[in-house]
């Protein structure tokens, strides 16, 4: 039960990065490809195809990363209390905070590539807009899965698998 608690705990301590780090640098790519920035200031040049093709490959690994970070921090908590620390409660908790946490940042990192579009020197390019509205699908997908696994709702699942 110990080596349970321990090798959950170093999991956590293992996504973590792979969770903040995935979503931060495939926010600030997709941000610096809409904006048009090179360093500290705008782009000489529009973005070529393969920089663009290149961002595009990148960003949705960095979010897969990201993603799968999140799955594994919030499965390795259920398992931080050991065997006999798992609980449906806890369970739901887990289920709840791991789409809450998802669907906020895609929805901050959509929000984030419509907002840079305004500071766009030259027109963005259409990929840019088709991610920005898959993230904001998604983030709607996962807000609602999480609000329905919502502490007061959680109780309301039992009542309707019994009808």
């Amino acid at each position: 039960m110990f080596a349970v608690r321990i090798l959950a705990r170093l999991c956590q301590v293992l996504a973590l990065p792979f969770c903040s780090g995935g979503l931060f640098f495939a926010g600030q790519q997709l941000l610096q490809g809409v904006a048009q920035l090179e360093v500290e200031g705008l782009a000489k040049d529009p973005e070529t195809a393969e920089s663009l093709s290149a961002r595009l490959h990148i960003s949705p690994a960095l979010l897969f990363a990201g993603t799968c970070g999140t799955l594994l921090y919030q499965v390795a908590g259920l398992f931080s209390k050991g065997w006999n620390g798992m609980t449906r409660a806890g369970a739901c908790k887990a289920i709840f905070e791991g789409p809450l946490f998802l669907g906020c940042a895609y929805l901050f990192i959509c929000v984030l590539i419509f907002a840079g579009s305004v500071q766009a020197h030259w027109p963005v390019p259409r990929e840019y807009y088709r991610v920005a509205g898959g993230l904001g699908i998604a983030s709607i997908l996962l807000l609602g899965a999480a609000g329905f696994f919502a502490e007061g709702n959680a109780g309301k699942m039992t009542e309707l698998t019994k009808s």
